[in-house]
């Protein structure tokens, strides 16, 4: 699923350095991940979660990113919401 990345670009206030604040990064993580959940759930046979998202990049220096990509519960099998027929969102980034 090497394809079907997506990187998150944090940058903190000028008036704080560039500094993300701690509450606003735990809340943007949290965020994607509800949706990506929700998403996944809404779309799968049965209402089971198909994929979980795992961190495969970090960047500390500012602007902050984290890269993520979809990983299969199953054996091997590509997550339905990561399929273009399924990409209802404007500039779904799995797709």
């Amino acid at each position: 699923m090497s394809n079907h990345r997506l990187t998150l670009t944090f940058q903190g206030l000028a008036s704080e350095g560039g500094k993300v604040r701690l509450g606003d990064f735990i809340n943007t993580l949290q965020c994607l991940s509800a949706i990506t959940n929700e998403a996944d759930m809404e779309t799968s046979e049965g209402g089971s979660k198909t994929f979980y998202l795992r961190v495969i990049d970090i960047s500390f220096s500012s602007p902050y990113k984290i890269t993520v990509e979809p990983w299969s519960t199953g054996a091997d099998h590509l997550c339905s919401l990561c399929t273009a027929e399924n990409a209802e969102l404007n500039g779904n980034p799995w797709v």
